[in-house]
């Protein structure tokens, strides 16, 4: 082989091979480029849509019916002429309270419709009613008058010169006033003559309180009050409309109605005949009159008399005149047994048809 045809093959042979190391260099230029020098761009923002998980459809509510319209009222048909068509009920017209006075609609059951009825247990009209009873109490007989009233004037007192003696014993007093019921007073004439305090039947005697003494007093609307000795206005009672001022006492029940146990302006508090007036409320009031000295009966102390009174139910009561002068009479007669004969009396309080 000539040296210018091995010449030809070499300078073949290094072109062939300088040819594939260009290929072999450009193809890892283009893997380099690919794969470490050039950047893929971001692709464009866009919202992931996100199949949403089956739910079943909540179903449509139906609409609310309208309300279905009442049938047209339909006129009942006529009925027959002959016949009976009932009545129309009519409402019962409400009832009419009970005219019962200053007692204010109650105990209509202790009235009659006009007649009286008067027998030993006590006395019942139109417009009084009177119960009478024996009580023991504590050992001694008491006498007790519950009285109703449905107008305050039916309540009266009679006084000495009314009937021209200076005292007259209580049954002859009660008879002359006309009394259906009568208790003995608190020794008027006295009061009178010292010109201590005395209202009866609306009338002034004397207004001058003596401050040793309760009173009690019967104002014309039917309420009964008492005031202690150091608490008498006589002003503020004169302008209240009293109809009855009486003047001895003690008061026997305090202002909540329960018995008083102390009595220090009373010199008589041990066993005795006593006489007493209560209250429960306008038109309803007691007369009490307690049998002493007597071996079956030998009387109250005035702590005793106010807890009869507080058993009786009283809101107030005040002690009278008692010992010999203590009477109580119904229907022409005595009831109590007089001590010692008695003693005449000046006043009585007492009760009658109202005027």
């Amino acid at each position: 082989m000539s040296k210018k045809h091995k010449f030809s093959m070499k300078k073949t042979v290094v072109v062939n091979v300088a040819a594939q190391v260009v290929l072999l260099a450009a193809g890892l230029l283009t893997f380099a480029y690919f794969h470490h020098v050039r950047i893929e761009p971001m692709p464009e923002k866009r919202r992931v849509v996100v199949a949403p998980t089956a739910v079943p459809a909540t179903p449509t509510p139906e609409p609310t019916p309208a309300p279905t319209q009442a049938p047209a009222a339909v006129a009942p048909l006529a009925a027959p002429a002959d016949a009976e068509i009932a009545p129309t009920p009519t409402a019962e017209p409400a009832p009419t309270p009970a005219d019962t006075g200053i007692l204010n609609g109650k105990y209509a059951e202790k009235f009659t419709d006009g007649e009286v009825i008067q027998d030993e247990n006590g006395y019942r009209s139109k417009n009084v009613c009177i119960e009478l009873s024996n009580q023991s109490f504590e050992g001694s007989n008491c006498i007790v008058a519950d009285i109703y009233l449905k107008d305050i004037s039916s309540f009266k007192t009679a006084v000495y010169d009314q009937f021209g003696k200076r005292y007259m014993p209580t049954l002859d007093m009660a008879n002359a006033a006309g009394a259906i019921v009568a208790l003995s007073g608190d020794h008027f004439y006295q009061h009178r003559q010292n010109g201590t305090f005395a209202i009866r039947n609306g009338e002034i005697y004397a207004d001058n309180p003596n401050n040793r003494q309760d009173c009690a007093v019967l104002y014309s609307d039917g309420t009964f009050r008492c005031y202690a000795n150091n608490a008498i206005n006589v002003a503020e009672i004169e302008s209240n409309g009293p109809l009855h001022v009486w003047y001895f006492g003690p008061i026997l029940l305090d202002e909540n109605g329960k018995a008083k146990d102390k009595f220090p302006n009373s010199s008589v508090g041990d066993e005795n005949p006593r006489s007493a007036v209560g209250y429960f409320e306008p038109g309803h009031y007691v007369f009490v009159m307690v049998e002493g000295r007597q071996k079956d009966s030998e009387g109250l102390t005035l702590a005793q008399l106010a807890r009869f009174f507080e058993q009786l139910g009283c809101t107030s009561a005040y002690n009278l005149d008692g010992g010999k002068t203590s009477v109580i009479t119904y229907n022409g007669k005595t009831l109590s047994r007089v001590l010692g004969g008695g003693r005449p009396v000046s006043d009585i309080l007492y009760i009658v048809e109202p005027d």
